[in-house]
């Protein structure tokens, strides 16, 4: 049976009671906590908000609670829930003055595969070794991200969530290939992540592992920016795009590098080629235009340089 208790938002100031307890108390699965309204301390979902939120707390292990800290540890599936946030862990303490949640991960052992803490809101979630969070301000920090988001696999050093749902990675790593060990990945200083997908990076720098004869060789930098900025949603946002690994005339490629552009809400134009270790490359454009229902045009044009012969392609329709 799982236990918890939960906490009781009004008007902006959480009540809360706990009952009599020794300095240090150790409450089996089977007891439940409630809080009912007493002693205010400020918590504020919304600095705009007055509306009651309860937030939630249970564990499936056990709760050891610290009467004189006003602290409370949850091991075992801890989770909070409140409104539109959820946090769980294998363990969780909770510091009710400062109106703070630290929620750790377990690391892997030859056994036991490794447990994160998983933060979630509509914005999205992310797995990180450990997470704090703070009820007032709602806003967190973590350590050791390691997430995907819309295909984009990111790890990042020290990560803060601000209020409006904006993650702040500092030493952030990404790639779009989700093997354990990508052929190619960007590494960043700065990087911060919009709820809408929007990626910046500042700088960026893209890093891969050639192959010959199957054998994957040490890696390589092949492209260095002072920024970058694209969306990890297929959406219409203007921006660079983001290069790829492939194969083009039997040779390792840069793929994908170009600019697109959302003229407006009826046109967009799209740039984008390939280059090639042995020197062979493309050069792709593609323009679109569509008034609502009523027409839709596309005018696409295509350059391809091999080592022995030269191709091109023109296509439009309408």
């Amino acid at each position: 049976m799982a236990l918890g208790f939960h906490i009781q938002q009004q008007r902006r100031n959480v009540a809360i009671v706990l009952p009599m307890l020794l300095p240090l108390l150790l409450l089996p699965c089977s007891t439940l906590l409630s809080a009912t309204p007493a002693k205010k301390a400020p918590f504020t979902a919304s600095p705009k908000s007055s509306f009651s939120t309860t937030i939630l707390f249970t564990a499936k292990d056990s709760v050891l609670y610290h009467s004189e800290k006003q602290t409370m540890s949850l091991w075992g599936n801890a989770v909070m829930k409140d409104a539109a946030t959820s946090v769980t862990s294998p363990k969780m303490v909770i510091d009710l003055p400062a109106s703070r949640l630290t929620a750790y991960g377990e690391q892997a052992s030859p056994t036991i595969p490794a447990k994160p803490a998983i933060f979630s809101d509509p914005q999205g979630s992310f797995n990180s070794s450990a997470i704090s969070y703070d009820f007032k301000t709602r806003q967190g920090t973590t350590v050791a991200l390691d997430s995907n988001y819309n295909g984009l696999h990111v790890k990042g050093g020290n990560v803060e969530r601000l209020e409006n749902g904006v993650l702040k990675i500092t030493d952030a790593t990404f790639s779009t290939c989700l093997e354990e060990e990508p052929h190619y990945w960007f590494e960043s200083t700065t990087m911060t992540i919009t709820p809408e997908g929007k990626v910046t990076a500042k700088p960026l720098y893209m890093y891969m592992h050639p192959e010959i004869f199957s054998a994957r060789l040490p890696a390589l930098p092949v492209l260095a920016l002072p920024y970058m900025k694209f969306s990890t949603k297929p959406s219409r946002t203007s921006g660079i795009l983001l290069p790829s690994v492939s194969r083009f005339d039997n040779s390792t490629a840069l793929s994908g590098m170009g600019y697109y552009w959302a003229i407006d809400e009826y046109a967009d134009l799209r740039n984008e080629g390939d280059i090639a270790q042995n020197g062979s490359w493309r050069f792709g454009e593609r323009l679109r235009y569509r008034k609502r229902d009523r027409f839709s045009s596309e005018v696409q044009g295509e350059f391809k340089q091999y080592q022995t012969a030269n191709e091109w392609n023109a296509r439009v329709i309408h």
